[in-house]
């Protein structure tokens, strides 16, 4: 509701929705898309402003405030929406299940500065729960936050395979290369490379803005990664590869990859 140079959003939310869903839903009108990360959240607020003429001062992104917090997640019961996300990347149940990703019924919060706690049912259907020695990620594709993460850097998904390792950012899209045949590792925290790599790896991570600038501070570390930017601006992963052109594009993409990113072995 707009009241002079302020918009006031009246939460009527119940135990299905949380804040972040009227900006989620506001984006979605003005946009035509779901928030997706931070630039996203700050856009919104752009164009919010713009829309209803609020204020004059640009908006000015703030530092991320983190603390550490424990995450539980209750298990739903697998259905054929929770398979079908998955199979549209060649992902299949089974392989989810020795994975340890589980559907997700709804998660609970807290924190030292929030002791409370907060939950939540999903109603962003599907939604799933990551699990790596003991800790917890949720996933949530069509939801916000996309991801609530307890993991640390080290709690990745490792696949034997042939060599080189491609290094990806998730893990959908490195449970698709791995899929291939291909040695791979999926990291916990896409900004953070694990505490030890196998020797000639190649950090491939997302193709958008926010990837390449990412890997470009990696290489500045001597670490290899392959800076590709994608030929369609809609097209950011691995995932979206496989979703708009199958699993033959797979291939290709990682042949591509170890030919354009396979450093020499002192790279490491």
């Amino acid at each position: 509701m707009k009241t002079g140079k302020y918009i006031r959003f009246y939460d009527y939310a119940d135990d299905r929705f949380n804040g972040m869903h009227c900006f989620d839903m506001a984006f979605m009108a003005l946009k035509g898309r779901r928030l997706s990360n931070k630039d996203d959240f700050l856009e919104c607020l752009e164009l919010i402003k713009s829309k209803f003429h609020i204020g004059t001062a640009p908006i000015q992104s703030k530092p991320v405030v983190r603390f550490k917090f424990k995450l539980s997640i209750r298990p739903a019961k697998w259905d054929e929406v929770h398979i079908k996300f998955w199979k549209q990347y060649g992902i299949t149940q089974e392989q989810l299940i020795e994975d340890k990703v589980f559907p997700a019924y709804s998660y609970t919060i807290n924190s030292k500065r929030k002791p409370k706690s907060l939950t939540t049912r999903i109603a962003d259907y599907p939604a799933f729960g990551l699990e790596r020695n003991g800790r917890l990620k949720l996933y949530q594709p069509h939801g916000a936050p996309k991801w609530l993460n307890t993991h640390h850097r080290d709690d990745i998904y490792h696949w034997e395979g042939k060599q080189p390792t491609l290094v990806m950012g998730s893990y959908k899209d490195g449970r698709i290369i791995a899929n291939t045949g291909q040695s791979t590792i999926a990291l916990a925290l896409e900004n953070s490379l694990p505490s030890r790599l196998p020797k000639d790896s190649i950090i491939v991570g997302d193709f958008d803005k926010a990837g390449n600038k990412m890997k470009k501070r990696f290489v500045s570390q001597g670490r290899n990664a392959l800076i590709w930017e994608s030929p369609d601006p809609n097209m950011k992963d691995v995932g979206e590869i496989y979703e708009k052109y199958g699993g033959d594009k797979i291939y290709s993409f990682v042949n591509f990859a170890i030919r354009e990113g396979a450093p020499p072995s002192s790279r490491f």
